[in-house]
């Protein structure tokens, strides 16, 4: 279940839309700078460095945390709205 939804959000990431939901690993993978250049003057690609995939490891576990713990407060808050709707018996 992990590897997929692992991968499914790896396919998001570039998106505005994906960046947008995992904003704590874009963020940390900025921070953890850029790898060496492996690529051409014209054509320059940066390979990733244990540091980077470490940094994406562990902003991918923030991402869901935040959104586990975002939906578990609203869904608390719903609950205990409920409760102080309810009539006393």
């Amino acid at each position: 279940m992990v590897t997929p939804l692992a991968i499914l959000l790896a396919l998001l990431a570039p998106a505005r839309a994906g960046t947008a939901l995992v904003w704590p690993m874009v963020l940390l993978v900025k921070w953890a700078g850029s790898g060496p250049s492996i690529g051409p003057p014209e054509h320059p690609v940066n390979e990733a460095t244990p540091v980077q995939l470490a940094a994406a490891g562990l902003g991918l576990a923030l991402s869901w945390a935040f959104y586990v713990l975002a939906v578990r407060v609203v869904l608390w808050r719903v609950a205990k709205g409920r409760e102080e709707r309810a009539p006393i018996p």
